[in-house]
């Protein structure tokens, strides 16, 4: 995120810090990158960290509320250690555990917070644009993700094919004749949507039919990243590693491959997860710009990555 987490005074998040890792008289600086959970490099002097804050009200692939959420990402982050500490996936950037051998730590009500080693190295300029190398070293990565075994990951969850938000789209679609009032965004919103809404429309029933489909297919489930694109790849002196782990689970590898175009001998599985990222993406930004927002830097991403999403070339094969 660029903007920094409303409501959460840095102050808060060094007692944070302090309480659950022992970090004292750290040196914070706030990193604006990425979307959906909020950075900081933590200078100890000794060491530096990578932390993490998420925001528990803002993660509806974790849950409904606050404590569902935070209990979703303790397990996420859990099945992140056990990945790299268990199943020896080395390439895994896994959270440090509290003295208390805790993964995360509940700053308040909102917020929660985890503290990562800090890896020196590139994340890429964006998370679609994948040179030879990093296609590469992504399959790789991938491959040996999917052969562990449950048993090496047995708190990861089992991930439900469904768009979080759809809820709020379809409440969107049903309401485009009224005025949008969230904030400087929320009209534009309204007027791409009045113009694609046959289109949006058109995309969720694909959805349903392929899910259908799969899920009578009965394709077995392996243990999957979520988001494999090339912002959660960091290449480094030692290699490559895997961050950004909250959306880990049991799913078909699909869940994965479409991100990187593997193509499988599951073509409609393929293309269902490639159209949930799409309804995915076209519902969370729907979402926040109907809500209070200013005009600020993740506003205007967020208005942007609207268009692209509901204007790109159509992913399914209808």
């Amino acid at each position: 995120m660029r903007n920094r987490p409303p409501g959460l005074a840095e102050p808060e998040l060094t007692d944070a810090l302090a309480a659950g890792w022992g970090l004292r008289e750290v040196s914070l600086e706030h990193i604006p990158i990425g979307a959906g959970s909020y950075h900081w490099l933590a200078d100890a002097g000794d060491a530096r960290h990578f932390v993490t804050v998420d925001d528990l009200d803002d993660k509806p692939f974790l849950g409904a509320n606050g404590d569902e959420v935070f209990d979703q990402l303790r397990t996420a982050l859990m099945t992140a250690h056990s990945l790299r500490h268990r199943a020896g996936l080395e390439f895994v950037v896994a959270p440090i555990e509290t003295p208390a051998d805790e993964i995360v730590h509940r700053i308040n009500a909102r917020y929660a917070v985890a503290v990562y080693p800090f890896i020196e190295g590139d994340r890429g300029p964006a998370p679609k644009l994948l040179d030879p190398n990093a296609r590469h070293a992504l399959k790789l990565v991938l491959a040996r993700l999917h052969r562990v075994s449950p048993s090496a990951a047995p708190l990861a969850r089992r991930i439900p094919v469904a768009v979080p938000l759809r809820a709020n789209l379809e409440r969107a679609l049903e309401q485009l004749q009224e005025k949008w009032t969230g904030g400087p965004y929320s009209e534009q919103a309204r007027s791409l949507l009045v113009i694609h809404s046959a289109f949006v429309r058109a995309m969720l029933d694909s959805f349903d039919r392929l899910r259908s489909t799969v899920e009578a297919a009965s394709i077995s489930s392996v243990v999957t990243h979520g988001e494999p694109h090339r912002r959660n790849l960091i290449h480094s002196k030692d290699g490559y590693f895997m961050v950004d782990w909250d959306t880990v689970g049991l799913a078909p590898p699909e869940r994965d491959l479409w991100m990187i175009g593997d193509r499988t001998d599951n073509p409609d599985a393929f293309e269902l997860y490639r159209l949930r990222w799409r309804l995915d993406d076209i519902s969370s930004v729907v979402t926040l710009l109907r809500s209070p927002h200013g005009r600020d830097e993740d506003a205007e991403k967020a208005w942007i990555g609207l268009r692209n999403s509901i204007e790109a070339e159509p992913f399914t094969r209808d």
